[in-house]
């Protein structure tokens, strides 16, 4: 009853102040038997709105463009498929931990890389399936970069190098020495000296020169297998006397086989006899570089005589019929310099670098060249 009289009280105060009644009774009804019994019941707190914020604690942050594939270059062909092909790069930032992504170009990029953890910029992969291209890239970061590489190229050749090397009769890389590379030669050192090879390794390289008044050169003791025939003879040379003429190596000179730089700066590339009459073919090619780098290699089978620069050839002369070297016993192989035909009077030292010298059996083919040199160019075994 009492709850009743004030809620006429209520109404009648509230008309007097110019309400409605009717608005009177909804803003003060009493509450129904439910609304007691919810009354007490807690209800969740209204919040005002917020800018929702991502958590990114775990997130990856977004690579930026700062590493530069180097090796091989894009779209590069002919890489072996298999021995080593070094992939190289370099980065923007130092200190940076390297991971590696490589798969089928005919694919879809892998989710894992192929390596992670490097802290060096090159990484030699073996293994790989012939006449393939592949792509890559590289991602580094540290605490604070992650950066990443654009996508680059190869293609695998359809040669196997292993078998080129089972072909290889002789090999001097020149690391600090001049001891052939499987021990079957014997090699005299005379007054050799070392320099840095094409990939900035120092004391890699032979180092000729004529300043000495008996020259540079290494004596490598004859051999029969020195002078197969059908043959193939890879060097690198960089000239650093324009004005030298040199020998780069010969085997008594005009009765087996040698390479000639001229004063001119071309290369007398080879003699060799080709008949049991005394008699040598030669033929010139273009200049090489001047204190530059250039892999010259000479193929000699029944056919043609070719000569390739990096890879390429530049010149083939036919032959006259089979290789036949009148060099016998006692004909050193001298690099770096020559001797007259009694093996005597080392004389015509060449000036400037000589790295890498290789004899094989049998001529190798147009790929084989393109793919030997690209992996002689690719690798660096001192890495």
């Amino acid at each position: 009853m009492k709850q009743h009289f004030l809620f006429l009280l209520i109404i009648a105060f509230a008309t007097s102040c110019g309400l409605n009644p009717d608005q009177v009774k909804t803003l003060t009804s009493p509450p129904t038997d439910d609304a007691r019994d919810t009354i007490n019941v807690e209800s969740e707190p209204i919040l005002p709105p917020t800018d929702e914020v991502e958590d990114t604690t775990d997130v990856e942050p977004e690579p930026i463009e700062g590493i530069q594939l180097v090796s091989p270059s894009n779209a590069q062909a002919h890489l072996t498929f298999d021995k080593e092909v070094q992939l190289t790069w370099t980065a923007e930032k130092i200190d940076l931990t390297y991971e590696i992504f490589l798969w089928k170009s005919s694919e879809e990029m892998p989710e894992e890389p192929l390596v992670s953890g490097l802290q060096d910029a090159f990484f030699v992969i073996t293994d790989l399936e012939e006449n393939t291209e592949y792509s890559w890239l590289v991602k580094g970061n540290d605490e604070a970069n992650y950066l990443i590489s654009n996508p680059s190229v190869f293609i695998t050749s359809n040669v196997s190098l292993k078998s080129v090397f089972e072909r290889k009769v002789m090999g001097l890389s020149f690391n600090n020495s001049v001891e052939e590379d499987d021990n079957l030669y014997e090699v005299e050192d005379h007054n050799t000296s070392f320099t840095n090879d094409r990939f900035g390794n120092t004391n890699s390289a032979f180092n000729g020169s004529d300043a000495i008044e008996t020259g540079t050169a290494a004596i490598i003791s004859y051999h029969e297998n020195l002078n197969p025939g059908n043959m193939t003879v890879s060097v690198w040379v960089r000239p650093t006397d324009l004005s030298n003429v040199g020998w780069i190596y010969s085997m008594q000179r005009w009765e087996g086989f040698s390479m000639k730089r001229e004063s001119d700066g071309r290369i007398k590339n080879m003699y060799f006899h080709e008949t049991s009459n005394w008699g040598a073919v030669d033929f010139f090619t273009d200049e090489i570089e001047f204190e530059q780098w250039t892999n010259i290699t000479i193929t000699v089978d029944g056919l043609v005589r070719k000569v390739y620069y990096n890879g390429e050839k530049v010149d083939e002369i036919e032959a006259l019929g089979p290789v036949h070297f009148n060099a016998g016993v006692g004909s050193n192989l001298i690099i770096g310099a020559q001797v007259e035909n009694d093996n005597t009077n080392l004389q015509e030292s060449f000036n400037g670098g000589i790295d890498d010298f290789r004899i094989f059996k049998e001529a190798m083919t147009d790929e084989e060249v393109k793919t030997f040199y690209n992996y002689e160019s690719n690798y660096n075994p001192y890495l």
